[in-house]
């Protein structure tokens, strides 16, 4: 896969709300990032899914547990930062 440039924690965070707004047809400003993300009805195929997608937007692959892996959009979004540096 091909190597995007580093997104900012802030434009993740972005991403994750939008996907998981349209996912469950609410405003992304609805999703808070530091709510648990089970507390929105993401389950597990739904989790890896946008995993995949998250895969492509970045531009390098990501652990397909990762949005189960860690609870938040923050952490998620925090995890993510780290890695791309």
């Amino acid at each position: 896969m091909q190597t995007q440039a580093r997104r900012e924690k802030t434009e993740i965070v972005q991403w994750i709300q939008g996907q998981l707004a349209g996912i469950l047809d609410i405003s992304p400003s609805e999703i808070h990032p530091n709510e648990s993300l089970m507390s929105y009805g993401l389950d597990s195929s739904t989790a890896v899914a946008m995993t995949e997608r998250l895969s492509r937007w970045l531009g390098h692959d990501v652990e397909p547990t990762l949005l189960l892996d860690f609870p938040t959009i923050e952490q998620v979004a925090a995890a993510l930062h780290f890695v791309e540096r």
